[in-house]
Order: C-alpha cells, then structure tokens, then sequence
C-alpha cells in the first residue's frame, strides 16, 4: 500500500488564521490561543514561558468572596466541623476500645500513610487496632452513627492505592487480628484471622502436611484478608486458582456494624482446567 503522506506544514484552525504546525514553533501557537482563551473569559491572560495560563491579579480579586461569607468561609467552616466530629468519635473509641487501640498525634507514623506505591501519601487522622470481631463491629457501628469515612488497612503491600487514607478518613489497620483459630486435618480446613500474614499460613499447613498454594513475592507482610478482597493471584494461579478458589467461607463486618458468617463451600467437578488438587488446603 502507498506510504501515507508526510504531515502538513500548516494548519488550518477553526477561525480561519493560518499558522504553523503544532510540532514546529510549539511555544508561539500556544500563547496565541491562551490569549485567545482569555479574550474569551473576559479577563487579562498572562503566559509564561512553557505556555501556561495564570489570571491577572484584578481579575482574581474581582472573583474572591465577600470577607463576611462566601466560598471560602463555608469550606473553613465544613473543615471546623469535620474535626469537631472526628475528635467526639476519637473520644468514644477510646472509651470503648481502650487508648492502646488508638494511634494518633506524634505516636502516629508514616507507615499508615500509604501502601507500597508511595503515590498521594496522605497520614489519616488516627489508626484504630480493633483485636476481635466485635471491636471491628464497635468501630464501624460508631463511626457509621457519625458519618465518619474509613479505610482499612492490611500488609499495605498493594499497588492500587486502595489502603491509602485521604483527607478526613480514619484508618482501620487489622494488623492485631492474627493467628490460627483452627486446624482441622480430616477435613483439609483452617480457619485464620484476617491480619495473619501467608507466611504464617503456609507454615501452619505445611507442619500439618498439607498444602496452601496460595503463594507470591509478599508472603512474609501480605495479609489473608487483603489477599482474599483482593483475590489475589500470585505465582501459581494457573494451576491452583485465585484466592476465591480457596475460601470455604468468611465471616465479615456489615458497614453497620452487623456481624454476618458466610459459608461460601462449593466443589467443583474435576476437570483438566480446574483441577481437584486446589480443594487439597482451604480456607473456612
């Protein structure tokens, strides 16, 4: 097939100016059409050298709010109240929990702030370390009652950002909900905390003589919960399956507070894609 034709020197814009190509003289171009954007706001346009906008100082003042009220004064007046309401809830869960569940002020540290990313690092207002179920139940009853945003935090060994606090949130970090409950060997079963670590699994199982094949880079600080909301992979999930494939049931926290146990059994038929050797160590 013919080559396509080289770009154009010129182009040509919709009020009809001819000037040159975007790729040649890059820097003119744009002044002329942020000059032409600020004509068209009603405002003076100043452009620097790589060609951003930035408004006059006049017309910035003309648009701030009256001193008295406005904008401005409602956005100070939401941040007076959004700390007014995380201090009453602090103060209640310090009542209910204990002051060794919470973390805040100079003892909080920059772990919490983000997970292996390092992208928006942003520390939360407190870190709350729940040790049961109903100490996860308690906090998110309370923190439901008063409208207070949370975010809960594993082995923060994650890429998506989703354990990363923004502004205003508390973090629910399950880092002391660790250990095996139990290990029932006739049935291939082990139920674990949500904060134990795959390392800790995988050995549990293998002094058992079994297997948990659930397996990546991350197992010594990765934690079984954020694994199986995440439905991790890992280096073997072509032959054993995702996280789901070895979950025999769950018990988990409603937004409300309200305790709800799950039994998620379900055997699949053997077949050479799904093959029975992943059902060997699950899971309850």
């Amino acid at each position: 097939p013919p080559r396509p034709p080289p770009p154009p020197l010129f182009f040509q814009p919709e009020d009809g100016i001819r000037q040159r190509s975007p790729s040649r003289g890059r820097g003119d171009v744009y002044k002329r059409q942020m000059q032409q954007l600020g004509d068209k706001m009603g405002s003076r346009v100043r452009t620097t050298k790589v060609g951003k906008v930035r408004r006059s100082a006049a017309a910035d003042r003309e648009e701030q709010p009256p001193a008295g009220g406005g904008l401005r004064s409602q956005k100070n007046d939401c941040v007076k109240s959004d700390t007014n309401n995380s201090n009453k809830i602090l103060t209640t869960l310090r009542r209910e929990l204990g002051e060794e569940s919470i973390i805040a002020g100079t003892d909080l540290s920059d772990k919490y702030a983000v997970d292996i990313s390092g992208e928006n690092p942003r520390r939360p207002i407190a870190v709350i370390l729940p040790k049961s179920t109903s100490d996860v139940s308690t906090i998110l009853r309370l923190c439901s009652e008063a409208g207070q945003r949370i975010v809960v935090q594993g082995g923060l060994t994650g890429l998506s950002g989703g354990a990363t606090p923004q502004a205003g949130e508390l973090a629910l970090s399950i880092e002391k909900l660790t250990g095996i409950d139990s290990l029932d060997l006739p049935s291939s079963t082990l139920t674990v905390q949500a904060g134990t670590t795959l390392q800790a699994i995988q050995k549990a199982a293998e002094e058992a003589g079994l297997l948990f094949p659930l397996d990546l880079g991350a197992r010594g600080s990765c934690q079984i919960g954020g694994l199986i909301a995440t439905n991790a992979g890992g280096n073997q999930v072509l032959r054993f399956g995702m996280a789901r494939n070895l979950v025999l049931g769950l018990e988990v926290v409603l937004p409300d507070g309200t305790v709800v146990s799950l039994s998620l059994i379900h055997i699949s038929e053997p077949t050479r894609r799904t093959p029975i050797s992943y059902a060997v160590f699950c899971l309850k």
